[in-house]
């Protein structure tokens, strides 16, 4: 099927492009039987939303197809070619600028530790080795593996606007390929995340956007790579500092594990130490666990009315029927009395966020109460939001001075014209008063003569 309308840019007037999306509609339809959704392909959707047909043809129209995707994989077209082929070239190009010594170490330390592991097996060999599982019985079959989904492609992620994480289904699986790719390809021997060289941030950069389907030129989709690269690089080196831990002296972590284990690693111990005297000075726990605010807002969102209620629900240990911390309690009773306060009416959800900001208070690039992956308002969109309001107000009261203005126009001319009424009503007045004065005088002359 001739697809070179794809890239026609008179979409309105073009017959070919027309006739183009009329195939495709058709084409389709016809591997979607019993479905009234399928996925839109339109340079915006890039196959990331269902949505009916009909609208999908506007879409179409109003904002192009993707020209990128010429394999309709998702519409029924066969898989013509092996996405691993290129994916496998990538790696091997990326990957032989250092040797990656963590497995090693790994698995001279589990050799030590466990005396039926042989120190020779491929600590590769025993990761990939598959796990048994209970096979499903009758039900629609997941199928929501990683490899089952990229051999179709990059697999699509949802990230909402004004935030750095996941909050479609797919979150755990971003997750894991990334954790998955620093520890097959990432040099280890950093003590934190920050003191990677740039160059190599890039080259797990381009493996992580090889797998997902990223759009780069957004702020958020760079932060949500970014820090999940650096919390998982973070939580990599602790599960190691953990494992080093178990040794009695320095010298014995060497001796079982490899040069991996050096002095520099001494500065991470000392990080760790504060990382956990700081988790302790914490007064406002929560009890979410390793889901982010953000998958966990896209999962409540019909059920909790507002942000004071869902604070209290990560923040509520059903464990021990209590708030995580007493100053935890505090803000929320304090977030209720206010919201207390407010007419039935008032009580929206706007209210209550409105409140949720102002008992939690503010610090500058963070949101409080809603983790770090809900990104905050920059003090440049705050002025231009607040100018935008000034300019609306002044506009108004710009309306308001014309029509006040236009009224004050027109009473003055019903008052002119008022008054010129009752100037002709008083010469009126007075011409009738002095003819009847002079004719009353005429009648007394007349009757004194007559006498």
């Amino acid at each position: 099927m001739d697809r070179s309308w794809m890239h026609i840019t008179d979409r309105l007037k073009s017959r070919e492009y027309a006739k183009g999306v009329k195939d495709f509609i058709t084409f389709a339809r016809s591997h979607a039987i019993g479905c009234d959704k399928i996925r839109c392909p339109c340079r915006l959707c890039s196959n990331n939303y269902w949505l009916p047909i009909s609208m999908i043809e506007r879409h179409l129209f109003i904002k192009g197809i993707d020209p990128n995707y010429t394999a309709w994989i998702f519409h029924g077209d066969e898989e013509a070619l092996s996405v691993s082929d290129d994916y496998d070239l990538q790696e091997s190009e990326l990957g032989d600028e250092y040797i990656d010594d963590i497995d090693v170490m790994l698995e001279d330390i589990r050799a030590g530790k466990f005396g039926n592991v042989a120190s020779t097996e491929s600590f590769h060999a025993r990761v990939s080795t598959p796990v048994k599982t209970r096979k499903r019985g009758r039900g629609l079959g997941k199928s929501t593996s990683f490899d089952q989904l990229r051999k179709h492609g990059k697999i699509s992620l949802k990230i909402k606007d004004g935030e750095t994480a996941p909050c479609c289904e797919k979150c755990t699986m971003f997750t894991t390929r990334v954790t998955w790719i620093l520890k097959h390809h990432a040099d280890l021997s950093h003590p934190n995340w920050h003191d990677v060289p740039n160059h190599e941030k890039d080259k797990l950069v381009t493996r992580v956007r090889a797998d997902f389907i990223l759009d780069w030129s957004k702020k958020n989709h760079r932060s949500t790579v970014m820090k999940t690269l650096w919390k998982r690089f973070n939580a990599i080196r602790y599960d190691l500092h953990k494992i080093y831990m178990q040794y009695n002296t320095h010298e014995e972590a060497l001796a079982n594990g490899t040069e991996m284990v050096n002095p520099q690693r001494g500065r991470s111990y000392v990080q760790d130490g504060q990382a956990r005297a700081s988790r302790q000075k914490q007064q406002t726990n929560h009890t979410a666990g390793r889901t982010s605010f953000v998958r966990l807002l896209e999962i409540r969102y019909e059920t909790e009315p507002n942000l004071i209620d869902f604070f209290k629900d990560v923040r509520w240990s059903k464990k021990k029927g209590k708030f995580v911390t007493p100053m935890t309690e505090e803000h929320y009773n304090l977030m209720v009395a206010k919201l207390d306060q407010l007419e039935p009416e008032n009580r929206t959800k706007e209210a209550a966020a409105e409140i949720f900001r102002e008992v939690l208070g503010h610090r500058p690039g963070y949101v409080r109460g809603l983790g770090e992956m809900v990104m905050p308002k920059s003090s440049k969109d705050n002025t231009e939001e607040w100018i935008t309001k000034l300019a609306a107000a002044a506009e108004k009261h710009e309306k308001d001075t014309q029509y006040y203005k236009s009224l004050l126009d027109e009473l003055r001319g019903d008052v002119r014209v008022l008054l010129e009424k009752q100037a002709k009503y008083d010469n009126f007045f007075s011409t009738y008063m002095s003819k009847r004065q002079s004719h009353g005088e005429s009648h007394r002359e007349a009757d004194q003569g007559a006498a």
